[in-house]
């Protein structure tokens, strides 16, 4: 009986450590927390690092060369909505209020056609379109005070499948309206402390300004697409985040608002959140840990506050040993959702 339980004793003891070995070996699968905080950012900036491997083109026909990048390893995502906004050069892409004017198979055909070249030509891997927003005049596929779904079905369906994921953008979709005076004075006072001044920026205007969630005569047609479109979600899907001052988080960026995390619709939402650039608000005042906890994927054009992101959000990390635990199931999550 003594040998009995001294055996016993011996195997639990053998059966912890091990467990505790296991542990450990799981724990070092991980890359360290700044190399998985790198693999999440969406910058044309590579610091030479195998972490970084996201790519991120929003205007220009440099981008051409960009299956070099895919060669590399390297996740290209581009702005290809149609129109002025197509990023790569030497495609004739139909803006959105165009393609309203198109029957829905005709528009498919069209974007189908284009985004196979593209996926080809360009190795195109992430597309940050299509637009739904109620606003944003030529690139909106609202018209007419319509929203064409079905076109907006079309352009997702083409660029699916032509081996391209989409993001639809912006959340929550925003219809710019009049604010009263004392609105538009609270938002002047937020945007001059949350967002860089246009003159700052490189191309030389500011695209933060304010945001309501949609009520009165849009309420019905937002809340239907909404709908619409989460019927047809997967997990290969993103959706974008609105950099704009929003009235109900009293004129705080959205993205790095607490709103997203008490969205209903987000939090059932199956695939990745990723940010619109961060480089146009200022790192130094908005909350970067919302930003991080609201988000899967950052997108930041600039060099200094890509760099800047990092140090704050590590920074952070080590103070708050539960922002690791999130940072390692959203490294999970892309690492499932983009490979």
């Amino acid at each position: 009986m003594k040998i009995s339980r001294i055996t016993l004793l011996a195997l639990v003891s053998f059966a912890s450590v091990t467990n505790a070995q296991s542990e450990e070996a799981i724990e070092k699968t991980y890359p360290s927390p700044a190399n998985m905080l790198s693999s999440l950012i969406v910058s044309p900036y590579s610091f030479n690092s195998k972490h970084l491997n996201k790519m991120i083109f929003f205007r220009g026909g440099e981008s051409m060369f960009s299956c070099d990048h895919s060669d590399k390893g390297k996740l290209v995502f581009a702005d290809v909505e149609g129109g002025k906004v197509t990023t790569f050069a030497g495609y004739d892409l139909p803006s959105p209020k165009i393609a309203t004017e198109m029957e829905p198979e005709v528009y498919y055909k069209k974007v189908k056609d284009i985004m196979s070249k593209m996926k080809m030509n360009n190795c195109i891997d992430v597309n940050l379109a299509p637009i739904i927003d109620f606003g944003y005049g030529n690139r909106s596929y609202f018209q007419n005070d319509k929203i064409y779904q079905k076109h907006i079905d079309a352009f997702v369906k083409a660029n699916k499948d032509s081996g391209v994921k989409i993001t639809y953008k912006h959340y929550p979709p925003n219809k710019f309206v009049e604010l009263t005076d004392e609105e538009a004075e609270s938002f002047n006072a937020a945007k001059m402390k949350w967002a860089k001044k246009p003159e700052n920026l490189s191309m030389g205007y500011s695209e933060v300004e304010y945001g309501k969630y949609i009520t009165g005569e849009f309420e019905s047609e937002s809340s239907e697409m909404i709908n619409h479109i989460s019927k047809r979600f997967d997990s290969s899907d993103l959706i974008m985040l609105d950099n704009n001052l929003y009235v109900e988080s009293g004129f705080t960026p959205y993205v790095a608002s607490e709103l997203p995390q008490k969205d209903e619709f987000l939090s059932s939402f199956p695939g990745l959140i990723i940010t619109d650039d961060l480089y146009q608000l200022n790192l130094d005042t908005v909350d970067v840990v919302n930003v991080f906890k609201n988000s899967d994927l950052f997108i930041i054009t600039s060099l200094e506050d890509t760099k800047k992101f990092h140090k704050l959000m590590i920074h952070a990390m080590a103070y708050d040993r539960d922002l690791i635990v999130l940072l390692k199931k959203k490294y999970d999550k892309v690492q499932e959702r983009l490979n």
